[in-house]
Formats: structure tokens, C-alpha cells, sequence
């Protein structure tokens, strides 16, 4: 019999964090590029060689149990303080997603001389592909994820914080974070100590490379001829910059000319380009870092890029407090309703999340997954009816996705969207008053 691992990998649960390749007796796991999903995720590479293993990678899986310290059923996790706002000097310079804080925050680390562990852009020839990487430069800080990525991986994350002589800060998204905590509580709780700090980023989820693949498809780039994606930069949140061989093009994502421009986009980069794991994750809000940052999307905002920021422990918020007396921010306090609002109440309480891990278990005999701890809060029959729908649908046009059918799948795509619809009709609409 396979480790559970294994349905972990079929079921689209893996997310590369890594714990299985370090913890395997056997040196038996590797990480495999998927062709199919278009995703990095862990591989079995002989499965002979797991008869008769006690098979810990099983045990060090985040996909298969999670056990989230101090979370006490509160979506919401362990809180001391919320901030709203951002450091200028980095959130002005046009490339950090909101706020500047993760610069921010990596700056000072590196002024203290701590080994940072982030994803960070490591292939020259793989658009917006990021890895685990330790830096202790300050220069690489422009390698960090401006805000959109595809298919990641921290695989080497464990080995960088094993052969660190120094102090860590990490960062991390939510199940990187899960799955590093497990293996180290697995293979020695000491080598937690040496993260000082764990920056966690909340996190929606990330796309896999169809995303971008199906957006090439629509404005007739050769997706094979890109070779870098920007997605945020010039100061504006919606900019995305496509960099092939010869030529560079750039799109608005908030602006849209025509419906047509507007089917392009949100096909790319709807729920049907996520992880199976992202859109049953039940901890947006990372529960288990220090200091948790997020995009502040609020109404009193507007389009400023600013940042919502979660202190969590001690540390967090000492370090936090470093952080602020060296760097120029317009930081002001915020409360749980901003944290509800900014990241949206079904994110942060797993509605969507629990309808998809029930179906798949439903479905799908050889589907597993970590415990579902459910809301306090439940939502009306209503919304839990939508999202029994949209689980279908997504299944229904990740058919022609994955056959890389994307003229058929954007067809679907506008007729099973109510609001593409609706597009489409006050587009012609609008044409026929203008020639009437």
C-alpha cells in the first residue's frame, strides 16, 4: 500500500512545501513539474521502496493533518494588534504589491544580520515561478513576488533553515508555513528556534501556469516565448507586463475597453486557475505566523496601495515596533471588522472552502485532506447553494482547460458568469443605441 501522500498528489493537495522529500528515509521523493495541472508538487519515485517504511512523510504532510497551535476554533487566529497602511519607502517604489511591509520588514532583518527565507524569483527562463530562497542581500529584494504567482514551490526552504548558522525570518504563505512547523516538530522542535521570526503572508491562493497560458491563448502571445510576468508595477495595482524574447507587453487588469478585454482577464485568473488545495484552505489569514500582511481592499481606501497588518505574538509585535521607528510608514489602527473586510468574510471563514472538501471527499474515494475545523459563523442556505454550483462549474470547465481547449473554455466561461453576461449585454446594448 502507498502513503496517503500519494492521494495527497492525485488529489491536486500538494502545495511544495517539502516536508515529505526532507523527512523520507528512502531519499525517495522528489518535486516534479505536473504537465497536466501545470504545477509543481511532490513525486514518489520508485514506490517499491515504500513497502514495509513507517512511512513519516505521511506524518509531516499538511495536506493530510494540520494541528494549529493556539487557533481555539477563531478563524481569525491569535491577535494583538491590527495595523492599516504601509512603509513609502517601499510601497512607493512601483513594484511591492500594497503596502511595502514584507520589504520593509526583510530590511530590517538583514540590518540585524538575520538569514532571510523567502519566494523569491530564481528561473530566468520560468514566468512567475518563485522557489524558497535564502538571502542575506539586500539586493535581492526586488527578486520578491510583487504580488500575483504561479505554481510555487519551497522545497528548499527546510534546507536553508537546517544549514543556516545565523537567525531566520521567514516568510512564508499559509501551507509552506504549516507544512515546515510539522517537519520540524517531526525531526527536531530545536531547529524551530532558529526562526526568530515567521512573516506570514494571507494568502487567497496562487494559479497554476494555465492561468497565464490561457491569457497568452486570448491576446495571441506565444506563452512558451515568456519569459518573465510582472504584475504589479509603475505604481498601479492591475498593471501586468508580459517580457518575451523580443517584445514586452503590458495590460490593464482593473480597466477594461471592452467585454472582450474583460473575458480575457478574469478567465485567466478565476478560481479555475487555483490550487484544489487553495480553494479548500481553511487559513487565509496564515494563524500560525507572527506577524501576518495582507492587501488592505478598503472601501475608505479607494486604489491607495496600502497594507492590513496582523501582530500576532510577542516577537511580532516587538519586531514590528523595530520596524516602524526606522522606516517613514502611515501606520494607523485598525479592528477586526477591517480584517473582515479586506479579506472577505467567506475567505476567512472557509464557507466555500467546506462546501469543496465535502463534495471531493464525496466524489472522490482516494481524496484526502487535513481535518476541516468548521465556522462558528454559517452561512445562509443561499450561499451555501452557490457554492455547491460553482464547485460543479468548476469542474465542468476545468475539462476543456486542462485539454488546453481555451476558445471552448472561455465560451463556458461567459455563459455559466452572470456578471460576463451581463457585460456582454450592456456592451451591445450601448452599440445599438449609439447606431440608432
Amino acid at each position: 500500500m502507498l502513503p496517503n501522500i500519494q492521494k495527497v498528489i492525485e488529489s491536486d493537495q500538494c502545495i511544495s512545501c517539502g516536508a515529505c522529500h526532507h523527512i523520507c528515509p528512502k531519499n525517495n521523493i522528489s518535486l516534479e513539474f505536473n504537465k497536466f495541472r501545470n504545477v509543481h508538487e511532490a513525486k514518489i519515485l520508485n514506490h517499491t521502496l515504500c513497502e514495509g517504511c513507517p512511512r513519516p512523510c505521511d506524518e509531516v504532510c499538511p495536506s493530510i493533518e494540520v494541528s494549529f497551535e493556539k487557533w481555539d476554533f477563531d478563524r481569525v487566529g491569535p491577535l494583538k494588534e491590527v495595523f492599516i497602511g504601509g512603509f513609502s519607502s517601499f510601497r512607493d517604489n512601483g513594484v511591492s504589491s500594497s503596502g511595502g511591509v514584507v520589504r520593509s520588514i526583510i530590511s530590517q532583518a538583514l540590518e540585524e544580520d538575520k538569514d532571510v527565507i523567502s519566494l523569491c524569483k530564481t528561473k530566468e527562463n520560468f514566468p512567475a515561478h518563485y522557489e524558497a530562497v535564502l538571502f542575506d542581500d539586500i539586493t535581492n529584494i526586488n527578486k520578491l513576488p510583487g504580488s500575483i504567482y504561479h505554481s510555487v514551490s519551497f522545497f528548499e526552504a527546510i534546507s536553508h533553515i537546517e544549514n543556516s548558522k545565523k537567525e531566520i525570518v521567514l516568510v512564508s504563505i499559509p501551507c509552506h508555513l504549516e507544512g515546515i512547523t510539522k517537519y520540524f516538530i517531526k525531526k527536531d522542535k530545536k531547529l524551530l528556534d532558529k526562526i526568530i521570526l515567521k512573516v506570514g503572508i494571507i494568502c487567497g491562493w496562487s494559479y497554476t501556469n494555465l492561468s497565464y497560458k490561457n491569457f497568452c491563448a486570448s491576446t495571441n502571445i506565444d506563452s512558451e516565448k515568456v519569459k518573465d510576468i510582472s504584475y504589479r508595477g509603475q505604481n498601479k495595482i492591475g498593471y501586468l507586463e508580459l517580457s518575451c524574447e523580443e517584445d514586452t507587453y503590458s495590460f490593464d487588469r482593473r480597466n477594461f475597453n471592452s467585454p472582450h478585454e474583460e473575458l480575457r482577464y478574469r478567465s485567466s485568473f478565476s478560481s479555475d486557475m487555483n490550487r484544489s488545495r487553495c480553494l479548500q484552505c481553511q487559513n487565509h489569514l496564515n494563524v500560525q505566523s507572527d506577524i501576518s500582511i495582507g492587501d488592505a481592499w478598503l472601501k475608505r481606501l479607494g486604489s491607495k496601495k496600502e497594507s492590513i497588518i496582523l501582530s500576532r505574538t510577542i516577537q511580532g509585535a516587538e519586531f514590528l515596533k523595530k520596524v516602524v521607528s526606522n522606516f517613514s510608514n502611515n501606520l494607523e489602527s485598525g479592528t477586526i471588522k477591517d480584517i473582515y473586510e479586506s479579506q472577505g468574510e467567506d475567505l476567512i471563514e472557509g464557507h466555500r472552502a467546506e462546501v469543496f472538501r465535502s463534495l471531493d471527499k464525496l466524489l472522490n474515494k482516494n481524496y484526502v485532506t487535513y481535518n476541516f475545523i468548521s465556522s462558528k459563523k454559517r452561512p445562509s442556505l443561499l450561499s451555501l447553494s452557490l457554492h455547491f454550483l460553482t464547485y460543479f462549474l468548476i469542474l465542468f470547465r476545468r475539462y476543456f482547460l486542462y485539454k488546453r481547449h481555451y476558445k471552448t473554455y472561455k465560451f463556458f466561461y461567459l455563459f455559466t458568469k452572470p456578471r460576463m453576461i451581463y457585460s456582454y449585454l450592456k456592451y451591445f446594448l450601448n452599440k445599438l443605441k449609439i447606431n440608432s
